[in-house]
């Protein structure tokens, strides 16, 4: 599903935050434009966790199979010099899958202003649907594909939700939301 999300857009440059074992950057590493032939290759791909062990394990996993525009940079985007350690000031795309769960409710809307203010076109968020936060995996907090559509609201973009295996809240730039979404409506709570 992210994958398809990027490419709508064509991007040169994402950001994943909350990378973890950094997954997301190499799938995209090792299979950049190769859904599409058309489409524009990502040229520059980060990963940042505030995990120092997941840190050196990616890019030990880069080293390995020397593979080419991508790295990952230990960074808490929430902290004053968070945005300090990345190598661009933003990025086309910024994901960020299973993040805003792990995080007290309060500092939700500072990830939000975060991952906002590094998206030059793009955001994509996920998280899961739970009637509870599962403490198991370090949730604290739930959301609905209503309440997270709200965080997006709370944007200057134009942003949509929608339910596939957890919610997921993409916000688009208006250059990018004119284009690529310009026959969706809002009716209520649904797009259409």
């Amino acid at each position: 599903r992210v994958g398809d999300l990027i490419a709508e857009i064509a991007p040169a440059s994402l950001l994943d935050v909350a990378t973890c074992f950094g997954f997301l950057p190499l799938l995209l590493a090792s299979h950049a434009g190769a859904r599409a032939h058309h489409r524009q290759e990502l040229r520059c791909i980060v990963g940042c966790d505030l995990n120092p062990a997941l840190i050196a394990l990616s890019e030990s996993y880069v080293r390995q199979r020397k593979l080419t525009g991508v790295r990952f940079v230990e960074t808490d985007i929430l902290s004053v010099n968070g945005y300090g350690r990345l190598p661009e000031p933003s990025f086309d795309v910024v994901t960020a899958v299973h993040l805003l769960e792990h995080l007290e409710p309060a500092q939700t809307a500072s990830a939000m202003e975060a991952l906002w203010s590094l998206a030059r076109r793009r955001l994509i968020v996920a998280v899961p649907v739970e009637t509870v936060p599962d403490p198991r995996f370090g949730h604290r907090q739930i959301f609905t594909c209503e309440s997270l559509h709200a965080l997006g609201q709370g944007t200057a973009g134009t942003s949509r939700c929608f339910e596939d295996h957890g919610a997921w809240l993409v916000i688009d730039r208006e250059q990018e939301a004119g284009s690529q979404w310009a026959g969706i409506h809002k009716v209520g709570e649904a797009w259409t």
